[in-house]
This record gives C-alpha cells, sequence and structure tokens, in this order.
C-alpha cells in the first residue's frame, strides 16, 4: 500500500495520462494516410501502454514513503495534457501536441525522480522520464520529415 496521498493520486493521474496518450495514438495511427506515420503513432501507443504497466507496477508494489512534512508542489496542473480529439487534428498538430504531451510528462517523471525515497523508484522514475525525452526528440524528427516531405495527411 503507497503510504502517501501524494504519490497514490499522482501515480494515478500519471497512469491517466499515459493510456490516454495510448488512445490518442491509435486514433491518428487510424487516420493518417501515411504508413510511416502510422507506424510511428502506433509504435508510441505500444511505449505508452508500456509506461502505464510500469506505472501500476509501481504503484502496486506500494514502497512510496510520505515525503516529508514539507508540502510539494509537482505543479500537476501542468502535467494535464487535454487530450484533443484525433480526428479535429491534422496530423503536423498531432505531432506537436505530441511532443508537449512528451515533455510534460518528461518533467513529471523527473519530478518523481527527485522525490523517489529510494534508489530502485529513483531509477525507475528516471527510466520513465528518459523515454519520454526520447518520444519527443522522435516526435520532433517525424514533424521535421512531414514538413520536408509537404504531406499533412
Amino acid at each position: 500500500m503507497i503510504d502517501s496521498i501524494f504519490f497514490e493520486h499522482a501515480l494515478d493521474l500519471a497512469i491517466d495520462q499515459e493510456q490516454a496518450a495510448a488512445d490518442f495514438y491509435t486514433g491518428m495511427a487510424e487516420r493518417t494516410g501515411t504508413s510511416g506515420l502510422r507506424e510511428i503513432f502506433l509504435g508510441f501507443a505500444k511505449e505508452e501502454r508500456a509506461h502505464k504497466a510500469k506505472l501500476e507496477f509501481i504503484k502496486s508494489i506500494g514502497e512510496m514513503k510520505p515525503v516529508s512534512g514539507q508540502l510539494v508542489d509537482l505543479k500537476q496542473s501542468d502535467c494535464l495534457a487535454a487530450i484533443p480529439s484525433s480526428s479535429d487534428l491534422s496530423v503536423r498538430d498531432a505531432l506537436i501536441w505530441s511532443m508537449r504531451k512528451e515533455k510534460v510528462a518528461f518533467k513529471l517523471f523527473s519530478a518523481f525522480a527527485t522525490l523517489a525515497p529510494n534508489d530502485a523508484l529513483r531509477t525507475a522514475f528516471s527510466t520513465l522520464a528518459f523515454e519520454e525525452a526520447n518520444h519527443k526528440l522522435r516526435f520532433e524528427i517525424a514533424c521535421d520529415d512531414l514538413e520536408e516531405s509537404g504531406s499533412e495527411s
């Protein structure tokens, strides 16, 4: 059981965001006309589901301890990346939104790593933060490739 209500809610937020992102990427994969982009979006959906599973595992082991008596602001409102409808976006806009989402996830997991009470959790959250930063870079490259090709479908 997680001792800290803060971490429980923060993990729930992160789990929900990972699922929402996976759903969004799956929706974008279904509507894009470019097979390369379809594979990119499907790959990210799979990775976000894997992140969700890691977070659920971290929550289930319950090794989080209260941080301290201090109030810690993770700026969760900054982490609430509103998931737009995939039908409302161009592929370019979806890539830009995806970059922003990955940046938010990076910041969230980096904050978790800083506050983690032990090395195992610190490593787990640092790894997730690194993966999110890598996702952002890959979306930036996909966006550049899209702009170079002149295609938006």
